[in-house]
C-alpha cells in the first residue's frame, strides 16, 4: 500500500515554477525574468518521467558531489552541488514515489539536500549573497517537499524577514497560500513587490499577479457572501 502524503497539496504547475525559481537561479546566476527562468527550466523530454528516470539522472552527480565532498569538507561549491542535485532527484523521487520505501527513499534525498545545503551556508557564513540565500530558500523548501509546510514557513520567514530578499518573500506568499492563509500570503505577496521594485529578480510580475487573484478572489466571495446575507433579509417571513 502506499503510504499517505499528508500536510501539503501538490504545487501546480505555475507553482513548482516558482518553487524551483532558486535552484535554476543558482545555476544561472540570477536570471532577469521569469520568463527567462521558465525556458531555463528542463524540457518535458529531459526532466525524468518516473522515481527510477529521476535516479538515473540525478544520481550520477550525487556521486559525483559526494566524491568532492569526501575529499575536501570545506569545498563550498561541491557542497552546494551536492546540495542541488540531492534537492531535484528529492523532488521528483517524491513526486513519482509509489509506495513507502520510494516515499522514504525521497525524504531521505530531502534531508541530505537540507544538510548539504546546510553545510554550505556553514562555510559560506553569511546571507549577503544571492547565492546564499538562494541556498536558504532551497533548504526551507526542502522541508516543505518533505511534507512539513510548517517548518518550511517558519524558515522561509526567517530569510526574508533577514535579507528581505524577493524570492523568499514569493516562496512563503505561495506557502502562506498553499495552507489558505490567504492575507499572510497577500502581505508576503507584497513584500516580495517592495523588495524588487524593478523586477530585476524577476519576482515583481509574479506576486502581483498572484496579489491581483487573491485580491479579485477575497472581493468576490465578500460580494457573494453580502448578496446571499441581502437575499436572506428579503425572504425572511415577517413577524
Amino acid at each position: 500500500m502506499a503510504g499517505s502524503k499528508k500536510g501539503r497539496k501538490k504545487p501546480t504547475g505555475k507553482e513548482v515554477a516558482v518553487v524551483v525559481v532558486s535552484v535554476i537561479m543558482v545555476v544561472s546566476i540570477l536570471l532577469p525574468s521569469f520568463s527567462q527562468i521558465f525556458a531555463s527550466q528542463p524540457t518535458t523530454s529531459s526532466a525524468p518521467t518516473s522515481f527510477d528516470g529521476a535516479a538515473s539522472k540525478y544520481r550520477p552527480e550525487v556521486d559525483s558531489a559526494k566524491e568532492a565532498v569526501d575529499r575536501d569538507g570545506g569545498d563550498k561549491a561541491a557542497q552546494l552541488k551536492l546540495a542541488q542535485a540531492c534537492y531535484q532527484w528529492g523532488i521528483y523521487a517524491e513526486s513519482y514515489a509509489g509506495n513507502d520505501d520510494e516515499q522514504s527513499e525521497a525524504k531521505e534525498l530531502l534531508d541530505q539536500a537540507r544538510q548539504a545545503f546546510g553545510a554550505y551556508l556553514n562555510l559560506e557564513g553569511s546571507l549577503e549573497s544571492d547565492e546564499a540565500r538562494n541556498a536558504a530558500v532551497d533548504r526551507a523548501l526542502c522541508d516543505y517537499y518533505a511534507g512539513d509546510t510548517a517548518a518550511c514557513i517558519e524558515s522561509l520567514k526567517s530569510v526574508a524577514d533577514e535579507t528581505n530578499y524577493a524570492p523568499a518573500w514569493a516562496n512563503l506568499g505561495m506557502m502562506y497560500q498553499n495552507q489558505g492563509s490567504t492575507q499572510d500570503a497577500m502581505d508576503a505577496y507584497q513584500h516580495g513587490i517592495d523588495a524588487d521594485p524593478d523586477g530585476a529578480a524577476g519576482v515583481k510580475s509574479y506576486c502581483e499577479q498572484m496579489l491581483s487573484s487573491l485580491k479579485g478572489s477575497a472581493a468576490s466571495e465578500s460580494g457573494g457572501a453580502e448578496a446571499l446575507s441581502q437575499k436572506l433579509d428579503t425572504t425572511q417571513p415577517s413577524s
